[in-house]
């Protein structure tokens, strides 16, 4: 079996080894099969071929038919066991899990949202094309990577998904200040420097200012696509206004931060600081709404508070640069808070965009505590009872969620950022360990079974107690000395050296150096730099800076919402700035009303209560897991790397997991449960019988094992065992078992729509038979008529109408059959006058026909039935009621009924194609093509994948396809009889009865 054709990885024959699944692997990449199947786990490959949208979600379209199936798994397990389910992405930075995110949210709300045209998912894609922008930022290893961990819940009733809220996890502040070398900033803001008009240059102040300008973003990489950022500005623009968030506002803010960055304080002889752009500082102040004097001695003066005493004084240049870049981490993570927010609050659209546009001064500051109804899962006090998560009936009647973390990251420069980026890659390796591996086992030896196959698999258990142990932990030592004031770099490097020494997990790198110290992860060997781990640590803005955002002091009302809370504590103690030190991102205190920990914590201390809450909201829903590889090292398109991707598997334990699912038994169900869903298996006879739990499931699968000889499926080699409470099967089971599950369902469905559309046409019988014989008497009276009328005129008029006028279907080509005989004219060149019986005198209602040549219309005084038949004014005089009763049972009985085709003189069809001005000459115009065909009643789109029967040469291009190989077919060849097939980067015409479809079970195909 060639490696393009395993979907599965538990089907591979032969040996398990990591070159035979980088083989299959690599077998499918080149056949554009990026996602692969081991088990219900899915591996997906970046090919890099993704270029991102502007708008987010709005170009994921093509979801591969596994990643499809997978998304269908979880919402079908959610409706029939009301679990919530959780759909868990993992991989290296730069591997795919947000683009493969977005699109199983498209997914989700396709098949349970309503679909993608409604207000609900505007308004989601909105949300997400304004957040990518302010959480993405390009580094080394990926150029669109996203910053800020997502954890989507979509909460459901009955099965339905009614809202999405959208919960962050925040770690790289930063970047804001400072860009390491080789990288960017936040995306957002190279697009409003390439987005921004003149007009909005000079009101931001931002006129004359440019990337390479501005010091916190000249440091880094400055090739920028200005015309990519352009396009997707002003659809970031478009978004917020989407959401009812002021875009000046924002923009406010952002300006600002900018222009925070070329504001540098140097000492001077004299008392105070000197000021190093003092420009910038003045259009900061106005772009905040705050003085300029009131900001420089928010920067330049610290307030201290000892035994009970109030004292201010002067603070040097480096104290006052760290103020200043704590400030502008502190506007930005606020702002992208304050977003999420209102984008989680927000249940309905603006009524209009205009409103979105209204700014904030003119609503005033809100407590934050409004924005949301429901508490975030990821505040930092787990252990109080409101801020607890509770997916029960008080809120919303389950959730599908979707976890898009950080992944494995290794950088030039490690720092404290990346520590906590692999914690987090860290802990959700062990959630599927523990769910892949270690929790089936243990479930096996509680009930007393040995497992046939022992799976030996990496625990990092040990890795992550060294990083985030309560006592001895890497991250409890940083907290503790970065709450002492006299802490260096050096001894909390010596202290971990200290302690860790003996650790298998932990090694000092060569040559020494005293602030280096590394960790062998479960993905590899990192070297980390403490040389900023404590000052990134305190995370913390002084009082002295935020009292300026009070109402009295700032009339920019979004900037003093930002810092609200914090000026609400201050003012409720009565007195200005006391020395106290503030978080730079907020701690979620307003959800659970506590006001006294505002100094508290720290970074990797907020990090990790986040993190373990996250984990343990979702520790009861039932995991889905895809495994994201890239495909290289340097981004390139369709190029697939060896080396990279076996490393790649064998730090996300791919070969343990297939040889689980291939060999063991991962899967396990308790009796009852079986029982309810495979009862259908059970004889009919066997209902009737009491049987205990046990019993009843030795039925199911007996009975299973003589259906699977008759089913249709392939065969899969099953195993299973009976246990205490719980029944243990393989993979192969599962598959069979849900495989014949599934083809019982259809087969009884089709059966009940059989029985119903019968009955239903049954119902109808009388009635149509009455409209039949109501028919045949119409037909009958009208023959008689005919009988007196003998006009050969109008014998060749209604000639004409019946054979070349517009069909409007069956009943009127009866109709005309039958009206044949009512006018009969000759038509001989001259003008001739119709006979009534043996008189030939002339009538008043009698119609004539023209010479050769123009057709003419002449009036009467008879009612006619105008473009009837096609001929315009050219009328027939006839029984309007028995004609329209006609019409109508043709019509209804006779749809299906064949037209005889008969030969007319040429003449006539000359003259019909002038009357309808047609060119006789002219072939009509091809139909448009479809883009699928129909098999045996079902629509099968294009393009799809068939088995050659035959070997065939191509004519021109040299090239051969094989019998049983795999081509993939496009469309119908424009020769009659052949597809056409791409092979080889070109297209053959080949017969379609080359073709065949048993061998090939992936067809996918709609009922129709």
């Amino acid at each position: 079996m060639s490696g393009m054709r395993v979907d599965d990885l538990t089907h591979l024959v032969g040996p398990l080894t990591e070159d035979s699944i980088v083989r299959c692997l690599q077998a499918r990449f080149y056949s554009q099969q990026y996602q692969t199947s081991v088990g219900p786990t899915l591996i997906c490959l970046n090919p890099f071929h993704h270029v991102p949208s502007p708008v987010v979600l709005q170009d994921c379209h093509q979801a591969g038919h596994q990643l499809q199936g997978l998304v269908n798994t979880a919402l079908s397990q959610h409706i029939d066991s009301g679990h919530s389910q959780l759909i868990v992405l993992s991989g290296e930075s730069g591997s795919g899990k947000t683009h493969c995110t977005m699109h199983i949210l498209r997914l989700l709300y396709e098949r349970s949202g309503g679909g993608t045209k409604t207000d609900m998912f505007r308004h989601l894609t909105a949300a997400m094309t304004v957040l990518r922008s302010l959480g993405s930022a390009e580094t080394t290893c990926n150029t669109d990577s996203t910053r800020i961990g997502m954890y989507l819940e979509n909460l459901t009733s009955d099965c339905v998904i009614y809202r999405t809220k959208i919960h962050g996890l925040y770690i790289d502040q930063g970047r804001v200040t400072y860009v390491p070398r080789r990288e960017k900033n936040y995306h957002i803001f190279y697009q409003m420097l390439a987005g921004l008009s003149d007009e909005e240059r000079v009101k931001l102040h931002l006129k004359g200012y440019s990337l390479h300008n501005l010091r916190y973003l000249s440091c880094g990489n400055l090739q920028q696509n200005v015309t990519d950022d352009m396009h997707r500005f002003d659809v970031w623009k478009s978004s917020l206004s989407v959401l009812g968030i002021p875009v000046m506002d924002i923009l406010r803010v952002l300006a600002a931060i900018l222009l925070l960055g070329n504001v540098e304080f140097v000492e001077s002889p004299g008392m105070e600081l000197e000021v190093v752009g003092n420009d910038e500082i003045k259009y900061v102040a106005a772009l905040l709404g705050v003085s300029g004097v009131s900001l420089y001695r928010g920067f330049t003066t610290r307030t201290r508070h000892v035994h009970g005493h109030v004292s201010r004084s002067i603070t040097d240049a480096r104290c006052a640069n760290t103020t200043r870049d704590a400030l502008a981490r502190a506007l930005y993570y606020r702002t992208v808070s304050t977003v999420m927010k209102r984008v989680n609050s927000m249940r309905r659209q603006a009524s209009n965009l205009a409103q979105s546009m209204e700014s904030l001064e003119s609503k005033g500051s809100r407590s934050s505590a409004q924005y949301s109804h429901r508490p975030d899962i990821l505040t930092t006090h787990p252990g109080d009872s409101s801020s607890t998560i509770q997916h029960g009936r008080k809120f919303s009647d389950g959730f599908v969620g979707i976890v898009d973390l950080f992944g494995f990251e290794l950088a030039e420069v490690n720092q404290l950022e990346q520590l906590c980026v692999n914690l987090c890659a860290e802990a959700m390796q062990n959630f599927y360990n523990s769910h892949m591996f270690r929790s089936p086992l243990e479930a096996l030896h509680d009930e007393g079974i040995h497992p046939e196959i022992d799976i030996v698999h990496f625990n990092n258990m040990p890795v992550i107690e060294l990083l985030s142990s309560q006592t001895n932990g890497i991250v409890s030592i940083l907290d503790t000395l970065t709450a002492q004031p006299k802490t260096t770099v050096e001894g909390f490097v010596q202290e971990i050296k200290a302690r860790h020494r003996i650790n298998n997990y932990f090694f000092e790198p060569l040559p020494k150096v005293e602030r280096l110290f590394g960790i062998r992860h479960f993905s590899g060997r990192v070297v980390y730099d403490a040389s900023n781990f404590l000052s990134t640590n305190q995370d913390q803005i002084p009082d002295d800076i935020i009292s300026i955002f009070s109402k009295q002091n700032c009339n920019f009302g979004f900037a003093s919402h930002l810092f609200a809370h914090e000026v609400k504590t201050m003012s409720d103690n009565g007195q200005g700035p006391r020395g106290t030190k503030y978080r730079i991102l907020p701690t979620n205190h307003h959800d659970t009303g506590k006001q006294d920990e505002e100094c508290r914590g720290s970074l990797c201390h907020d990090f990790q209560l986040r993190l373990d809450n996250l984990l343990q909201s979702v520790v009861n829903a039932k995991p889905h897991f895809i495994r994201c590889v890239r495909s290289n090292d340097h981004g390139e398109m369709d190029s697939f790397c060896p080396e990279t991707v076996i490393q790649q598997i064998r730090s996300l334990q791919i070969l343990e997991t297939v040889r689980l699912m291939a060999g063991g038994m991962p899967h396990r169900m308790r009796y009852k449960v079986f029982n309810v869903r495979y009862a259908l298996f059970l004889p009919p006879s066997a209902h009737f019988q009491l049987q205990t739990p046990q019993e009843e499931c030795r039925t199911i699968l007996t009975s299973f094992l003589r259906a699977m000889d008759n089913s249709r499926l392939p065969y899969v080699s099953t195993q299973w065992t009976l246990g205490k409470k719980h029944l243990f099967y393989s993979e192969g089971t599962r598959q069979s078992l849900e495989g014949m599950r599934q083809e019982r369902l259809h087969d009884a469905a089709a059966k009940i729509q059989a029985c119903w559309r019968g009955s239903k046409v049954r119902g109808l019988w009388p009635d149509v038979k009455a409209q039949l014989r109501m028919r045949k008497s119409s037909e009958k009276r009208l023959r008689h008529r005919s009988s007196n009328s003998s006009s050969s005129a109008s014998s060749t008029r209604n000639l004409l109408e019946e054979e070349y006028r517009p069909h409007r279907g069956d009943h009127s080509q009866q109709l005309s059959r039958t009206n044949r005989g009512v006018h009969s004219q000759s038509y001989n060149g001259h003008h001739s006058e119709p006979s009534r019986g043996d008189n030939s005198q002339p009538s008043r209602g009698d119609h004539n026909l023209p010479h050769r040549g123009a057709p003419q219309s002449n009036k009467t005084s008879h009612q006619r039935h105008k473009g009837d038949y096609g001929l315009g004014q050219q009328g027939i005089s006839h029984h309007h009621n028995a004609d329209h009763h006609s019409r109508k049972m043709d019509h209804q009985a006779s749809r299906s009924k064949q037209r005889q085709v008969e030969k007319v003189d040429e003449w006539v069809l000359q003259q019909l194609c002038s009357m309808y001005s047609v060119n006789q000459d002219s072939r009509p115009p091809m139909p448009s093509r479809r883009n699928y065909l129909v098999y045996e009643g079902m629509r099968l789109e294009f393009p799809h994948y068939r088995i050659m029967k035959h070997n065939f040469a191509g004519d021109s291009q040299g090239l051969t396809l094989m019998k049983g190989q795999e081509v993939k077919v496009i469309g119908v060849s424009q020769q009659k009889g052949y597809m056409r097939i791409k092979y080889c980067n070109s297209v053959l015409h080949v017969p379609h009865d080359y073709l065949d479809f048993e061998s090939n079970a992936d067809i996918t195909c709609t009922d129709i």
